[in-house]
Formats: structure tokens, C-alpha cells, sequence
């Protein structure tokens, strides 16, 4: 993730907007893991968790060590995270390659199902990106704009109470890996469920691909004769 101007002097004390917003409209759920990117030096964002019963990772290339965010990306990779965060990140990234690649990892360690937040303001009187007086780059960029950025890498990204939001989905089951036993359980024992419930026994389970489907997200259709 190499930038051109190093963000380190972006981190802020302060727990990020997004945080509260998240809270509002989402809510933490206790006993999930975020992966926060960009999180700073600072562990004001892992202390407001922590009161939520939520685990935040900090990765953040700037304002910790090799050895801490090597550690955090191989937690991560081994288990996958329920929601990551990417707050007043892309804006102090000048290079959209790099934006781009923090969303990617954003994805590469979510779990299926697993959300992601972002949220980048910046009000420059100039209105114009660039290098700041303290020599930091920032965007002066809407949310919308960063929304079509976030969609390049979660199609169905949306932007809601000024936040940008989107869920880690398999499009079909040629996308499936390792990681996604989980989703098939928890998605056969609805099936079993049902099959029970209903006493069925003339019935198949049908996935199409993409071609055939007309909701773009793996899905199964419980069929009875």
C-alpha cells in the first residue's frame, strides 16, 4: 500500500464519527471482531468497543509496527472478521490504486456476511485535494464520490446517514472458498429446517449461476413436488 505523502501525522485523538454512527443505525453486536484500517495511533475506537464487547484490530501501515500488523493480518486471515472499518482513511490517500487496495483488503478479511464502513470528510475552504500546511495530503471529496470509489470493490455499496456501507456476499458458487463453510452450514440448516418442518420428501435444491440468476448474490431454491 505505498503512498506518495505517508499518513502518519493524519492520526487525530478522537474517536471517529463513524463509530457513533455505526452505533445508531447499525449497532455493534457483542462478541464480533472488527478489523479497523487506518485505525491510528491512538486506542480511543478499541476502548468505546470494548464497552460493546467488540475486539478491534488496528492495521495501520503509519502508526504501528511491522510486527503488530503482520500479527493482526494473520488473526485475521485465519479468522475471518465480522466487520472492518475504514474511517478518514481514503482521503489522505492521493493515489486511487492504493484506495483501492485498502478496500480490497477489506474484502480479502471480512467473513461472507461481514460488513464494511466507511466514512472520509474533509472541508477544504480551497474545495481543491492537495498537500494540507502541516504536509499532509487530503481529498476534498463528497461522500458520493467516495461511494463510487468503495462500489468498484463492493458493487452494493450504499450510502446512508452519511455513511458508506456494504455487505461481504458470494455472487455464486463458483466464488466459493475454504472460508465459507460456515455460510453453507448456517444455509443447510435453514434448509433442513424447513425440509423437517414441512415433512417434505419429493423435493431439490437448486443454485443457479450467474448467467441464470436474477438476484446477483448466492442463493438456493427449495423446490417440492
Amino acid at each position: 500500500m505505498e503512498q506518495k505523502h505517508p499518513s502518519a501525522r493524519t492520526s487525530i485523538k478522537q474517536v471517529p464519527a463513524g463509530f457513533k454512527i455505526v452505533d445508531r443505525y447499525f449497532g455493534w453486536q457483542p462478541g464480533t471482531v472488527n478489523f479497523d484500517i487506518g485505525g491510528g495511533k491512538f486506542d480511543l475506537m478499541t476502548g468505546k468497543l470494548e464497552e460493546k464487547f467488540v475486539t478491534n484490530l488496528i492495521f495501520d501501515p503509519y502508526n504501528r509496527s511491522m510486527e503488530h500488523n503482520n500479527k493482526v493480518l494473520s488473526i485475521c486471515r485465519r479468522f475471518p472478521v465480522d466487520t472492518a472499518t475504514i474511517f478518514n482513511v481514503l482521503n489522505v490517500i492521493e493515489e486511487y490504486e492504493t484506495q483501492i487496495n485498502v478496500l480490497n483488503l477489506a474484502l480479502e478479511m471480512l467473513k461472507t456476511g461481514g460488513m464494511v464502513f466507511v466514512r472520509s470528510t474533509y472541508k477544504n475552504p480551497a474545495k481543491a485535494s492537495g498537500m494540507t500546511k502541516s504536509g499532509t495530503f487530503q481529498h476534498y471529496l463528497t461522500q458520493n464520490e467516495y461511494l463510487e470509489t468503495v462500489k468498484k470493490v463492493f458493487p452494493d455499496a450504499e450510502l446512508k446517514h452519511g455513511l458508506i456501507f456494504a455487505k461481504k456476499d458470494i455472487k455464486n458458487v463458483g466464488e466459493l472458498t475454504e472460508e465459507d463453510g460456515p455460510y453453507l452450514i448456517d444455509a443447510y440448516a435453514v434448509l433442513t429446517y424447513i425440509i423437517a418442518e414441512q415433512k417434505l420428501s419429493r423435493y431439490y435444491v437448486l443454485t443457479n449461476g450467474p448467467g441464470l440468476q436474477k438476484v446477483t448474490y448466492l442463493h438456493f431454491h427449495l423446490i417440492a413436488k
